[in-house]
């Protein structure tokens, strides 16, 4: 597209039109796209949710994901399209699906919604798109340092494992989530009783890649010690950072004398 802006004062002005004009065509155009993709859903049998969510996402899927983003404020009076109600409904509805799947899966809303649209509205196909996607991003942060981390501890009658799991910094040291993720690693070593890190550490890859694509940092299972008898067990973690811990064998009761 061309325009001759004039060499004079005039020039500012031509250009603000111009650019007004240009804005003007894309919320026409948005507004147009919304106005479609209701008057498709509403075509659809209200007693089918699933055939509904799948043609909704199919129908952005082949125009713009951006199509139900919201709108920036205008900073220089743009006219803005109101949305109707109908349109509103159906925004609503988006959300809530692509909620639905960030709370299944703890991953971000953003990657969430591109999974759904890219799955056409298929919640399976869309929670192995993002596996698949989690995979990825293990492999690119597989090169960084990980030296944070904490200990865990599981005991499984005779057995217990204590476990050091690494990760890049304190403040996701601290996550909930990276915490229980290092519990996992712990039973799983009392489970199924892998003999070397690298044999743990394939046990617990996928749950290990589920983790790094909702914290993105890079994790690592670094080390463990393994106690076997026919003594008791117990294990004391210390701190609120949890990187000092024990597992002790003893005879007797667990029961302190006052």
């Amino acid at each position: 597209m061309k325009y001759v802006i004039p060499g004079n004062d005039d020039s500012a002005k031509a250009i603000r039109l111009y650019c007004r004009g240009i804005a003007d065509a894309v919320l026409e155009g948005k507004n147009q796209a919304l106005q479609e993709t209701v008057a498709a859903a509403q075509k659809l049998p209200p007693s089918n949710p699933a055939n509904r969510r799948g043609a909704l996402c199919a129908f952005l899927k082949s125009r713009s994901e951006k199509a139900f983003s919201d709108d920036p404020i205008p900073k220089h009076g743009y006219p803005c399209f109101p949305k109707s109600r109908e349109i509103q409904k159906w925004q609503k509805l988006l959300q809530k699906w692509f909620a639905d799947l960030r709370a299944a899966t703890g991953l971000g809303m953003m990657e969430c919604k591109k999974a759904l649209v890219e799955a056409e509205g298929n919640f399976e196909k869309a929670e192995e798109i993002l596996r698949i996607k989690s995979g990825a991003k293990a492999g690119k942060l597989a090169g960084r340092t990980a030296a944070e981390g904490v200990l865990a501890y599981a005991i499984s009658g005779n057995v217990g494992a204590l476990v050091e799991v690494n990760c890049e910094t304190d403040f996701v040291a601290k996550d909930a989530g990276f915490v229980e993720f290092a519990n996992f690693v712990a039973k799983s070593r009392c489970r199924e009783k892998p003999a070397t890190v690298e044999e743990l550490s394939e046990l617990v890859e996928a749950e290990r890649k589920a983790i790094i694509a909702k914290l993105g940092e890079n994790m690592s299972v670094r080390r463990f010690q393994v106690i076997d008898t026919a003594n008791q067990l117990v294990a004391y973690i210390h701190g609120a950072l949890a990187t000092e811990g024990v597992l002790v064998e003893f005879k007797g009761s667990e029961r302190r004398s006052s």
